[in-house]
């Protein structure tokens, strides 16, 4: 059996594109240096960033085994343009508790800053989130329990604190 550190052959079907055609690429395959990839991003630094939602997929929790839909942000400007920030809304059914209804009220939050109306009742599909834009506020989560492949602790990470309205609205260039 070969090595991992001695340059192996690639199948060049392994590259080919959605219509089959092949992409060019040597036979060796491609060179990589490890020093070269960074380990870790660097986090957002908390504040409030306006931003687009990029993808919405719908899912069910693991934990709860709730209907839930995962968002990844996208920064709109400012120094962070560009970078991703994941987010996920958990749909439960209204107990009439503070602490408890706190995933209803991180929804409402969102649906109001992005333009829904206060007294709106139905369904939210994921696919009509895509686009929308509004002011996200990044905290930055300390890393929980521990990764089973390295032992090591997780790493903190950006999550989305709150939402408001942003200051502007949706661009035609965001729906192309």
């Amino acid at each position: 059996m070969p090595s991992k550190n001695t340059p192996q052959e690639i199948d060049p079907a392994v590259f080919a594109s959605d219509d089959n055609t092949q992409v060019d690429m040597p036979s060796t395959g491609y060179a990589i240096d490890f020093a070269s990839v960074p380990d870790q991003q660097e986090l957002i630094v908390k504040g409030t960033y306006e931003a687009v939602i990029k993808n919405a997929e719908p899912v069910m929790s693991k934990t709860s085994g709730n209907p839930m839909i995962k968002l990844r942000w996208q920064i709109a400007d400012g120094e962070y343009e560009g970078r991703t920030v994941f987010d996920q809304l958990v749909f439960t059914r209204p107990t009439g508790d503070w602490n408890a209804d706190f995933p209803l009220r991180k929804i409402k939050e969102l649906l109001l800053a992005i333009g829904y109306d206060a007294r709106f009742g139905g369904q939210v599909i994921p696919e009509n989130l895509i686009g929308e834009r509004c002011m996200i506020t990044v905290k930055i989560d300390q890393g929980k329990g521990m990764n089973p492949e390295t032992g090591e602790p997780y790493p903190p990470k950006n999550a989305v604190a709150s939402y408001a309205t942003a200051t502007s609205r949706r661009k035609v260039d965001d729906l192309l």
